[in-house]
């Protein structure tokens, strides 16, 4: 049972880093997205994709 229980955190804990990795990417690309399309589509580009990584998140 404990082992079983290791292995769902590892898991789990693989798939929060590699969200965590796209979302900073993400933010990072948003940095310089301002300088080429301004802040309004840099806002709702970060905004849809923090969406869509909760809703990865709760349903996978």
């Amino acid at each position: 049972m404990e082992e079983e229980q290791k292995k769902e955190l590892k898991a789990r804990g693989n798939k929060a880093l590699i969200l965590n990795i796209i979302f900073f990417l993400v933010l990072f690309a948003g940095m310089f997205l301002v300088v080429y399309t301004g802040l309004v589509t840099t806002v709702i580009v970060i905004f849809i994709a923090f969406i869509i990584s909760l809703l990865y998140i709760y349903f996978f």
